[in-house]
């Protein structure tokens, strides 16, 4: 578990740095169809190899992934931010990043833990992982539904998944079915877990974002660990425990849905945020009746910024920022962020 994590990070690292957001929808679409469907070979027999050589291949494999690390200029890693730029970093939208990512990530594992329970059902299980990723590369390219805009739905298919897992020790006969929809929740996991790594270098492009990534991924497989350990005679009980988080994590996504689609549509910004006449990340025809200090308030608003945190990047007292904020929705004629989005979206 912990050279998969290694392995995972160094990818994700790669990834987050690297690579822009279409770059990264194909990578991951890609490699996690490709290697759910390895495991379903070799599961099955379909493609035979002993444990040695498996072994043989996994040692190159991570070779391979050591040269290309190794091999990339240096000069092709973003330029991190530092103090001396004077970025203000939008704290509580970090936090709820990085919880995304560590749900995400103990979602994933506990869909591996039932799928191995069930060891039939491993091979539904990648299917379902597989036929995901296939299905959203598809409403991707071809009919240019962006993975953000259906993550709350195949999230809940996941939800109910873990749901019916709970049903299924007194009917058996869900089991399938609720590995299934698992499979489906996990690989949507899976992708915004590397999009919410994305839009955190994005907004705060800084050198500790992979390594706390790394922190939170051995720290949710020694949690998991120890909760198997403690609960592996309760099943009822655990499988409840990763209904409840499979419950939070679909929750908090759909209350960053908005911040993270709007950063992951938004130009890049590498320089201090000053205070503008106009904002290009705005629609200006929609927001015409804004000044423009109202125009970057409701930028920052839409960046997931406190008040605080807008009044120290645009130089004001925080009760200026309440009054602007005010000002602002009277005259888009909204009352809350929710609309601010759909106003901006449209």
């Amino acid at each position: 578990a912990f050279s998969d994590i290694f392995l995972l990070i160094l990818e994700i690292a790669v990834i987050v740095n690297l690579f822009s957001k279409e770059s990264a929808i194909k990578a991951l679409c890609l490699v996690y169809t490709s290697d759910n469907l390895l495991l379903l070979g070799l599961n099955n027999g379909i493609i035979p190899m002993s444990f040695t050589l498996f072994k043989v291949y996994m040692v190159v494999a991570s070779l391979c992934w050591l040269y290309l690390y190794f091999k990339l200029p240096a000069k092709s890693w973003p330029q991190y931010v530092r103090k001396a730029d004077q970025i203000v970093r939008p704290r509580m939208l970090s936090i709820a990043l990085y919880l995304l990512i560590a749900l995400g990530g103990v979602i994933t594992l506990f869909g591996s833990h039932i799928a191995e329970q069930i060891l039939k059902q491993r091979s539904i299980l990648a299917i379902a992982y597989a036929i995901t990723f296939i299905a959203v590369y598809i409403l991707w390219k071809r009919i240019g539904i962006d993975p953000f805009k259906i993550g709350s739905i195949l999230a809940s298919i996941g939800t109910l998944g873990f749901m019916g897992m709970v049903l299924s020790i007194y009917i058996p006969s869900l089991a399938t079915i609720s590995i299934i929809f698992i499979g489906v929740g996990t690989a949507t996991f899976a992708i915004n877990v590397t999009y919410g790594g994305i839009v955190l270098m994005r907004r705060y492009p800084s050198r500790f974002t992979v390594p706390i990534m790394v922190i939170i991924a051995f720290t949710l497989v020694l949690i998991h660990a120890l909760l198997l350990n403690a609960l592996q005679d309760n099943l009822p009980f655990l499988y409840a425990i990763y209904l409840f988080f499979s419950i939070v994590l679909t929750i908090l996504y759909l209350m960053l849905y908005p911040y993270l689609s709007y950063t992951m549509h938004e130009k890049t910004r590498t320089e201090p945020i000053i205070p503008s006449e106009k904002t290009e990340s705005l629609n200006e025809h929609s927001f015409d009746k804004l000044s423009g200090q109202e125009l970057r308030l409701a930028e920052l608003i839409m960046q997931g910024y406190t008040n605080s945190e807008m009044a120290e990047v645009l130089n004001i007292t925080e009760n200026t920022v309440k009054g602007y904020r005010k000002t602002l929705y009277s005259k888009l004629q909204i009352h809350s962020r929710k609309e601010l989005f759909a106003l901006a979206e449209r």
